[in-house]
This record gives structure tokens, sequence and C-alpha cells, in this order.
């Protein structure tokens, strides 16, 4: 059966939206979670803008559902302070984020901006970096 192409998002779709980006996530890194998660019937760009909306930091905040606005500070105060608050969980913040610019810059072919932010990721979680290299 062919689902029905959407005209907005649902109450428990925005309010999903706005944890994520309240958990700095990017609005891409959305779309396709609500997709696995929701099967939203629509262009990822048009997704794009109904996400927009519930986000209290965009240029328009007029968009804004002001019942989304304290639970977007509430759950981005928490993470931040968890964030700050474990050194661990700090480093893999940064390793996540070195890792999607990695990926970012192979798709758009910058090999070397690419093995620069993997040589950086290396160095986040162990401490240093060496290459090695085989005489074989």
């Amino acid at each position: 059966m062919a689902r029905k192409p959407k005209t907005k998002l649902t109450n428990d779709e925005r309010l999903y939206a706005t944890i994520q980006l309240a958990m700095r996530a990017t609005s891409s890194e959305i779309v396709d979670a609500m997709d696995r998660e929701f099967a939203i019937d629509a262009p990822a760009e048009l997704i794009k803008q109904w996400i927009e909306e519930c986000d209290p930091e965009t240029p328009n905040e007029n968009l804004v559902d002001p019942e989304l606005e304290p639970i977007f500070r509430a759950v981005r105060r928490s993470f931040d302070a968890l964030i700050a608050k474990s050194p661990s969980h700090h480093r893999a913040y940064r390793i996540q984020r070195l890792d999607r610019m990695a990926r970012i810059a192979e798709h758009s072919g910058d090999y070397e901006l690419s093995a620069r932010l993997l040589e950086q990721a290396a160095r986040e979680t162990t401490g240093g970096f060496s290459v090695w290299v085989s005489d074989a």
C-alpha cells in the first residue's frame, strides 16, 4: 500500500526532531534517522524545512512552536553538561564530529583533508599517532 504524502510533521516527529537538534545532530542526520524511525514520505529538503521549524536557534524564531523551546533548552543543557562533565564523552563527541567531517571530505573528493581528519581522530583516541611502515 502506498503511503500518503505528508504535509507537515506530527507532534511526535516534531518532538523527536527537537530533541535531536538539542543534541547537536545535523538536519541531514535527523532526516535519515526520522526516515528510519517514522518512514516519512516526503522529499528530504522539505523534511529539513520542517525540522528547521523545530529549532529555536534558527534565524526566524517565529517558526518555533512555543511548547518545543523549553524542551530544546532542557535537553541542550543536559547534553552539554554531560559532555563537559565526562572527558570520555567529550572525546567521543569530538571523534564523532571528526569522523563526520572526514566522510564529507572524502565524499567531496578532498582526500588530503579526509586523511588529516582521520589522523586527528587517531590522536584523539590514542593520545598519539604513529605511522607504521612495513618492509614487505
